[in-house]
């Protein structure tokens, strides 16, 4: 059970919709110019192997953390205007980070954040060689998806630390049923 199933999971139990900020990230992507939100491009134009040989670990995480900042209007765009959701809905995904949400929702009384994670690296391994991050696993080498297993390991240590700094809520994840009654039970 992964983010999108937790989320639909709990959009069901509450009777809400679910939103991916991947689904918003590609939507921005359509619209926004290159020129005001270029971290939203940063892979453009790149190979998987590519890119995975191009950048460090390190760079490849920060990447992800900058383009969160791009993605941020556009999540806050869906949560300020939600007028066809009025009961609210449920928003997921790695776009969603610590400092953004300690910034611009810390003190609303309608938004509530957890952060859910866990750093079982045979689980990461599993998604990085079966699903693939950069684009499917079959599109590209076996030979860099070791440095993708590394890059998730490092953006959630990234995550980790800033949600540590903002005092904001973390579930570590077992993959079982608990997940979302240990989801639950904070939301109540």
């Amino acid at each position: 059970m992964g983010k999108s199933t937790i989320a639909k999971s709990l959009g069901q139990h509450y009777g809400l919709a679910w939103m991916r900020t991947d689904t918003i990230r590609d939507f921005m992507r359509t619209l926004v110019p290159k020129e005001s939100h270029a971290k939203l491009f940063n892979s453009d134009g790149y190979t998987a192997e590519q890119f995975l040989n191009k950048f460090s670990v390190e760079e490849i995480a920060q990447m992800e953390l900058d383009q969160a900042d791009d993605v941020r209007s556009g999540v806050k765009f869906f949560i300020n205007a939600r007028s066809d959701w009025p009961e609210g809905f449920v928003c997921e995904g790695v776009n969603i980070v610590p400092s953004w949400v300690a910034q611009d929702f810390a003190s609303s009384t309608e938004v509530q954040t957890i952060f859910i994670s866990n750093r079982d690296e045979q689980r990461i391994r599993n998604v990085v060689y079966n699903r693939g991050l950069f684009a499917p696993a079959k599109t590209y080498s076996d030979d860099v998806k070791e440095k993708e297993v590394e890059w998730v390991l490092r953006f959630d240590d990234l995550l980790r630390k800033e949600i540590q700094k903002y005092n904001l809520p973390l579930i570590e994840l077992t993959y079982t049923d608990h997940d979302i009654d240990n989801i639950l039970k904070f939301l109540l």
